[in-house]
């Protein structure tokens, strides 16, 4: 658990107020000798009219955020190791908590050794074994050096179909998506090692140059090699992303075996895609095998996939091994990793993990289905279940009467849309499939044992895309977390299970309490699939031409949010509204479909919801975090997501006096009904 400490001044503060309080209330006890009773009802008649009267007339309110979170970011602090904390992170702590019982309290080992449960705690006691985390250095080593010591492109092609070095090929990735006969078909992108950090930028660059030495040199490398290393890593990549980021980009282009064939790129990626597994022996339309943006990357890697840049290509190959591989070494090696985080958001010190932290964080990073499943059995009770699925039946009504209220769409768009909506799947907690890890074996450190849980992952992958089941992908999703999110492939809204740690919270919370905070979560999800990424798609991702006659009604109400948020003004900076344009279109559907889902119900307190969904966003952030998330989060920073979210809606200022001087108020005529 993280410490929350009040502020000494606060503190301070809130006991003169009462000394002074107490003092006042004194010398207003005493009444006048000549007050007769009938004046004193009277008196207390004009008390009770006038405290009614106060009560009644709301406060004018600037800042909604600082209102209903104020109290609570004055009454926490972060410590000199922490950049951001969040209302969230209180049932995050339970969860964690629970997750971390499981496996000290060897609950696991009670099933029998052949189990996947079992199997994973074996894993996680090995993850805490120090001299195990020496081991798994050696190992790492071990495929750092082979990739070394090559010493042609094809001889480095070789090395990277095999199967162990497959699991981490990350100069292109292949993943899957639908086309529109529904079949799986591998698609390309780059790996994106350092997008998050912003590479083109000069101080992201030299924190990602130097933690990756460091980590190098954990691993044996002198400081000089470790240094070149990196660095012919780090040019080789930013060559990539100032390509990426210049060329234009046109569509989509589909490429067939001859296709590829003709190609004829160094780096063989059929091969690499065949070996990676996603696609590898099963049921797929291969009419169509490869999807590749365009302009693709593939005039680029046919230029510089080059003999004469092979040392920069193969320093590629070992940072993107290293960047898979943080959490299976020593402590040392894990800080050198932590030091790229650490300075850029300027955190003084990164606290050492503490037993048992590391090894939950590597259980979790390489394996959640089965222990999601497990831990949802154990403490998601089913009255949370059936209260939620009733939510989500009120929220679908909403959106049903949202979309039939449109009127520029017809009867069978609208139709479309139905049918879409109440497909949504709901994942609460869990996920609908994952690998039992019959296959999985326990090897000699935890850092094979890493390579052997994700072989058994692409496996069981590749199994059940044979028999045409369709597969969430959860990669890299945190069903651990207090979150959710929508993915479009498959049509379903993932519900992490930190939602539902606080079992009091959920006895003792009122209706509109909840929608404000879990159940306006979930209207923002469905919202996803009206966004401007998912409007008018099939579950494939295929347009669908219908909508074409509703695509510039669409647009207009698409490009009222944009240019509402474009460069508006914040704390750390100006709005980019292109990057912030989905979720504020999801922000705004879902307020407006919690909003009508409540309108159902007699005598709501509004004041409650509303407050109750400002708390959701309630979060403290040392200055250079909330910098570096305004930069890349694709969401608005919490002050302006409440606050702007909220300026939109009449029963907003029905239920608050927003003062018209507030720079969040908005006028009537300019508040944005999206998709009206």
């Amino acid at each position: 658990m993280r410490l929350k400490r009040f502020k000494k001044c606060f503190v301070v503060l809130m006991c003169l107020t009462m000394v002074l309080s107490i003092i006042g209330c004194g010398k207003n006890t005493s009444s006048s000798p000549s007050s007769t009773s009938s004046s004193s009802q009277a008196s207390v008649s004009s008390q009770a009219s006038q405290k009614k009267e106060e009560k009644e007339k709301k406060p004018s309110i600037s800042d909604f955020y600082e209102y209903a979170c104020g109290d609570w970011i004055s009454n926490h602090s972060l410590t000199e190791s922490e950049y951001n904390y969040a209302t969230r992170d209180d049932h995050v702590d339970i969860v964690d908590e629970r997750t971390e019982a499981i496996f000290v309290n060897n609950e696991l080992l009670q099933f029998p050794e052949e189990s996947g449960l079992n199997k994973l705690n074996v894993y996680f006691n090995q993850l805490n074994d120090a001299e195990n985390a020496s081991e798994s250095l050696l190992e790492i080593r071990k495929m750092t050096d082979r990739i070394q010591a090559v010493n042609s492109i094809k001889a480095l092609s070789d090395l990277m179909a095999e199967e162990d070095y497959s699991l981490f090929n990350n100069l292109v990735f292949f993943s899957y998506e639908l086309n529109a006969s529904g079949n799986y078909l591998p698609s390309m992108g780059i790996k994106n090692l350092m997008d998050l950090y912003g590479i083109l930028k000069d101080e992201y660059y030299e924190a990602m140059l130097d933690g990756y030495s460091k980590q190098l040199v954990v691993l044996g490398y002198s400081e000089e090699e470790a240094g070149k290393i990196a660095s012919l890593a780090m040019d080789f990549y930013k060559e990539l992303k100032i390509y990426e980021t210049t060329a234009p980009i046109e569509g989509l282009l589909w490429y067939s075996d001859e296709k590829l064939a003709e190609i004829k790129c160094p780096i063989d990626l059929y091969s690499i895609m065949y070996n990676n597994g996603y696609c590898a022996l099963t049921k797929i339309n291969w009419e169509e095998p490869g999807m590749f943006i365009e302009p693709t990357y593939i005039d680029w890697l046919m230029q510089n996939i080059t003999e004469e840049n092979l040392e920069k290509i193969k320093a590629f190959y070992v940072i993107c091994l290293l960047d898979s591989t943080f959490l299976y070494g020593t402590d040392d090696y894990l800080n050198a990793y932590d030091t790229i985080f650490s300075e850029l958001i300027k955190v003084k010190k990164m606290p050492e993990l503490l037993e048992n932290r590391r090894a939950m964080a590597g259980v979790l990073n390489d394996e959640s289905g089965i222990l999601a499943d497990y831990y949802a059995g154990k403490y998601i009770t089913q009255a949370q279940i059936d209260e939620t699925k009733a939510i989500i039946d009120e929220l679908k009504a909403a959106y049903l009467e949202i979309i039939g209220n449109v009127e520029w769409l017809d009867a069978s768009q609208k139709e479309i849309l139905n049918i879409r909506l109440k497909k949504i799947n709901f994942q609460l907690g869990k996920v609908d499939n994952f690998n039992l890890l019959e296959d999985f074996e326990i090897k000699e450190n935890g850092f094979l044992t890493h390579l052997a849980l994700r072989k058994s992952n692409r496996l069981f992958s590749q199994q059940i895309r044979k028999e045409g089941v369709r597969m969430l992908d959860i990669t890299g999703f945190p069903l651990f977390d207090e979150n959710a999110f929508y993915e479009r492939k498959e049509n379903a809204v993932i519900v992490g299970n930190a939602f539902f740690a606080d079992e009091d919270w959920w006895n003792n919370s009122t209706y509109e309490e909840k929608i404000g905070y879990f159940g306006n979560t979930l209207s923002h999800e469905i919202g996803h699939f009206l966004d401007g990424s998912n409007f008018g798609l099939k579950a494939n991702g295929v347009y669908q031409e219908i909508f074409d006659t509703a695509s510039e009604d669409y647009m207009r109400s698409g490009n009222a949010v944009y240019f509402f948020y474009n460069e508006k003004e914040t704390d750390n900076g100006l709005i980019n509204g292109a990057m912030v344009y989905n979720e504020s279109i999801a922000d705004l559907l879902g307020m407006k479909a919690s909003l009508l889902a409540l309108s159902k119900h007699e005598s709501v307190d509004y004041e409650k919801f509303f407050e109750t969904f400002a708390s959701f966003y309630a979060e403290i952030s040392t200055p250079e975090y909330s910098k570096f998330s305004m930069e890349f989060d694709t969401h608005l920073p919490s002050k302006e997501r409440v606050n702007y979210c909220l300026s939109h809606f009449d029963k907003f200022y029905e239920t608050f006096d927003v003062s018209k001087k507030s720079p969040y108020f908005t006028d009537k005529e300019d508040r944005i009904d999206f998709l009206k």
